[in-house]
């Protein structure tokens, strides 16, 4: 049985302690009065104030394992699969955690505000993770202020306007620092506590010569060595604030900036279904040409780029892409949540209805079943103070299990909140808590990530009626990476126990890896073929998933073909493929797209808009395919291999080379069979610094050893005795 603070049961109802149900008050969805409601949002605020507990040792352990690149040691090439495949995260996330841990080690008042340590609200994760990345060690207490009173979202702006003008300083319109939001020097704030006649001596007449210390001072009513002296001196100029050191982030560490801003625009187009899959077909072709896993925004742009080498003459939609990002706009909750946090910030009405009164979660009565939940995080915590008090010591492989260790405490609690959200939701609990949305109350009232909550909401609702799946996630078997991939597979609603126990199988053995391939695989099929039931979807065979990867010259050209057949029949289904782009891309995707079906018109004056519309698209997909299918030589190894490493876990489809799994230099020949892709990471360092150990016939019956297991086929199937590295073998040239 789960231990969860509230049992789920059918779609029917809820059921739960009675101090989490409120028949008497008005109800929601399920039951659930205002007060019930608020006796969910108490519970969830602690759940997460653990969460935020935990954030402090996964951050020394995540700055120790990133410093010393800790993945090279384990045998992944980069953070992105190690974090993936290893703790069910992105590389994101443990980015974010070194960014944390840095930053924390070198400011205590981070560290306290945090989880509210310093008397004040909790910051929460979030915030934390935000201010880590951007702020140094003296405009640190400045943002988390701003945090505390204005939110994420508005720190989110002010950081933004204070890296445009590369400062760590919130900064004004015109770009010059705001120093009214500047705090007193640390030493003179000391001062003022400890002993404040020593202001007036003069080895403060250089602190006090800075405006924000003088304010400071002033508010206090104490004295000054020199109260005449100018207010204004070049220690606090802009160019000297430019130069100011952030919290060092390496480069080699810190991912793409998320929090740039830049207006963006989304493109919503009907098609055929099979159109939609000939958009990801070549999307996958795009990927090995680039040798990285590019953006959409990439791709496009390429498509765009390649439709004018072949003649076509695009101008850009600055029209449409303007109406677009007006939509966006208009739909966009910033404005709605910023509503919602006035209303919960304002007193209510006495004509006010009880549920737009936003009652404190102070009003709920204490409930024993609320209070075991908030225990048994506790009980997590206080098992794991151990681990907290050794978090960031240790070589890679303990770091790694100190990782782990920590994750795994973190999804225990993370399910628990999962089961809240979903439950509020059901209920329609965010109005009635003075919230726009999950996303909103996620950000503003629990600290946390707003994505994440969505996820655990959906793998809440999801694994409800899957009830193997969601036993497995219960006991720790399946991760919340592997579920959400899973869900999709099978979508929503039931399934026969055959078939989840078939891919909680699946699941547990395979490398993340090679679920994204399967789900690719699986939407292609089903876009295509317009068919298969999601309850008829079983996992892929080793052969058929190995199929899929193959990309021979021609390949992506005769498939999108095919697909274009099916596309033709107007009886078919139709998919709507939606695209986030940046403005400027939008406007040159969206002109190319207008050329490509003039173009088509042309030659079919009586063409449907429709009809014109998914032609044009496909006309931009074969011009790409006909540029870069055949783009790396004949059809062998690599083509076989679908231009990537096979290496479990690995992505990289960049400097890839043939390794030779028996060795020219032992007798082996360049028979396909005896040849694999590898990058050059699990090459080099891999299979010949004694990282790893390929043995086997290739392509389906090649065995890597690595990190402590074996692998075939992305599939765990043993656990190894001692590595050749132990063995200390003579490396060869292959």
């Amino acid at each position: 049985m789960r231990e969860t603070g509230v049992e789920r049961t059918s779609a029917d109802g809820l059921q739960g302690s009675p101090g989490l149900l409120d028949p008497s008050g008005p109800s929601g969805a399920h039951g659930l009065g205002p007060h019930g409601l608020h006796g969910l949002d108490r519970l969830a605020t602690a759940l997460a104030a653990r969460l935020h507990r935990l954030a402090l040792p996964l951050a020394r352990a995540g700055e120790a394992f990133a410093g010393g690149r800790g993945w090279f040691d384990l045998g992944f090439a980069r953070a992105e699969d190690f974090a993936r495949e290893r703790l069910g995260r992105s590389g994101r996330w443990l980015r974010d955690r070194a960014a944390l841990g840095r930053a924390v080690r070198r400011c205590r008042r981070l560290r306290l505000a945090l989880d509210g340590a310093d008397g004040g609200p909790p910051l929460g994760t979030v915030a934390a993770v935000l201010i880590a990345r951007h702020a140094d060690l003296d405009s640190t207490p400045t943002w988390i202020g701003i945090a505390r009173a204005s939110g994420v979202r508005r720190l989110k702006e002010r950081i933004r306007e204070s890296r445009a003008c590369q400062v760590a300083w919130p900064v004004l319109p015109d770009g010059s620092p705001d120093e009214e939001l500047r705090p007193p020097d640390e030493l003179v704030e000391w001062a003022a506590e400890a002993c404040p006649q020593i202001l007036a001596g003069p080895a403060f007449a250089e602190a006090l010569k800075r405006s924000w210390n003088r304010r400071f001072v002033e508010s206090r009513g104490l004295p000054m060595f020199d109260p005449g002296v100018p207010a204004e001196v070049p220690d606090a100029s802009p160019d000297r604030m430019m130069h100011r050191e952030p919290f060092p982030v390496s480069p080699a560490e810190d991912g793409p900036d998320s929090d740039r801003h830049e207006p963006r625009a989304t493109i919503r187009l009907v098609l055929p279904a099979p159109v939609v899959a000939a958009f990801h077909e070549v999307r996958q072709l795009h990927r090995c040409v680039c040798g990285t896993r590019d953006t959409l925004g990439g791709f496009t742009a390429a498509l765009v780029a390649e439709a004018r080498a072949a003649g076509l003459d695009p101008h850009p939609d600055l029209d449409g892409a303007l109406e677009l990002l007006c939509r966006v706009d208009r739909a966009d909750p910033a404005e709605r949540e910023a509503e919602w946090d006035r209303r919960r910030g304002s007193p209510p009405a006495p004509s006010d209805p009880p549920s737009a009164a936003f009652l404190p979660s102070e009003c709920s009565p204490p409930d024993t079943e609320s209070a075991d939940v908030v225990r048994r995080a506790e009980a997590l915590l206080a098992r794991a103070g151990d681990l907290f008090a050794r978090a960031g010591e240790g070589d890679a492989a303990q770091l790694a299990r100190q990782l782990g260790e920590l994750v795994a405490i973190e999804e225990e609690i993370r399910r628990s909140l999962g089961d809240l959200l979903a439950i509020m939701a059901r209920s329609r609990a965010w109005p009635v808590l003075g919230f726009d949305s999950i996303r909103h109350y996620a950000e503003v009232r629990l600290g946390m990530s707003r994505s994440v909550a969505e996820d655990l909401a959906t793998l809440a609702r999801g694994l409800a009626p899957l009830s193997i799946l969601d036993e497995a996630r219960a006991a720790g078997r399946l991760s919340s990476l592997a579920a959400l991939r899973v869900l999709r597979i099978l979508g929503r609603g039931p399934a026969p126990g055959e078939l989840q126990q078939a891919w909680l199988l699946r699941a547990e053995s395979a490398t993340i890896k090679r679920l994204d391939d399967e789900l690719h695989a699986i939407r292609q099929r089903r876009l295509a073929e317009s068919g298969p039931s999601a309850r008829d979807v079983h996992p892929l065979s080793d052969a058929a998933w190995h199929r899929s990867l193959e990309r021979p010259p021609g390949a992506t050209t005769a498939r999108i073909r095919a697909l274009s057949r099916l596309a033709d029949d107007r009886g078919g289904q139709v998919a709507v493929l939606r695209l986030d782009l940046s403005f400027g891309i939008a406007a040159d995707f969206l002109g190319a797209l207008e050329a490509a079906a003039r173009r088509v018109r042309m030659f079919s004056a009586d063409l449907a808009p429709f009809d014109a519309r998914w032609l044009g698209l496909y006309t931009l997909l074969t011009t790409y395919a006909a540029t870069h299918d055949a783009h790396r030589g004949p059809p062998g190894v690599y083509a076989r291999d679908g231009w990537r490493c096979m290496a479990p876990g690995c992505t990289s489809s960049s400097r890839l080379e043939d390794h030779h799994v028996l060795y020219r230099a032992r007798g082996g020949d360049d028979e396909p069979d005896n040849r694999v892709t590898l990058c050059r990471f699990h090459h080099q360092r891999g299979e010949h610094g004694g990282g790893m150990q390929v043995r086997g016939r290739a392509p389906l019956r090649l065995d890597f050893e690595l990190g402590g297991l074996r692998y075939r086929n992305e599939r765990v199937v043993a656990r190894p005795g001692a590595s050749r590295a132990a063995a200390g073998q003579t490396q060869l040239p292959c």
